[in-house]
């Protein structure tokens, strides 16, 4: 059986409503899955890159969840990424470890699909900002795999009932297609 781990860089998971519906269902749907919820345990952003790392080579599959925030991921999750694929480890002549492991970003925005298009307010496609991502990934010599993504996220008024109940049936087929794309 493979196992799968899924870094949470949400920087307030409390309180988050989309990604904390989708990593919710997402457990209970993969309950062997590992998740590692950065807020939580490094809310000091002094992350422990040997516990980091060891997790990443016991993992099959890695899995990169957070908000598409200022059209990256948030800082927690960045500095993730700078502290714990470190040369020697993720990448360079001896950085071989995550070679060979799949890496799926799951993510959500805030802004509605269309606005993900030159003629919406954000002027580019969602894969216009992605090819960071897939840089991060050859570089550490993940197979890349096609990323989930969820538009629309945001929930500005907790009080309507409509928009919840949308967030909440599309946080729960996130939650779906992530497990398909992990199995």
């Amino acid at each position: 059986m493979s196992k799968t781990l899924v870094i949470a860089g949400h920087p307030d998971y409390k309180n988050s409503i989309a990604n904390r519906a989708i990593l919710d269902e997402f457990h209970r749907l993969v309950p062997e899955a590992e998740i590692v919820y950065l807020d939580a345990e490094y809310p000091d952003f002094n992350i422990d890159v040997e516990r980091e790392q060891k997790r990443l080579v016991e993992a099959d599959t890695v899995v990169f969840e957070f908000p598409f925030w200022w059209y990256s991921a948030p800082s927690l999750m960045r500095r993730y990424f700078e502290l714990v694929l470190s040369y020697g480890f993720a990448y360079g002549s001896t950085g071989t470890a995550l070679h060979g492991k799949k890496l799926i970003l799951s993510f959500t925005t805030g802004a509605p699909e269309a606005a993900y298009s030159p003629d919406g307010y954000q002027h580019y496609d969602i894969e216009s900002f992605i090819p960071q991502f897939r840089a991060l990934s050859n570089l550490c010599g993940f197979e890349w795999q096609e990323p989930i993504i969820s538009f629309g996220m945001m929930l500005l008024n907790p009080d309507d009932k409509g928009a919840s109940e949308r967030v909440f049936a599309e946080a729960k087929n996130h939650a779906e297609r992530l497990k398909e794309a992990v199995n």
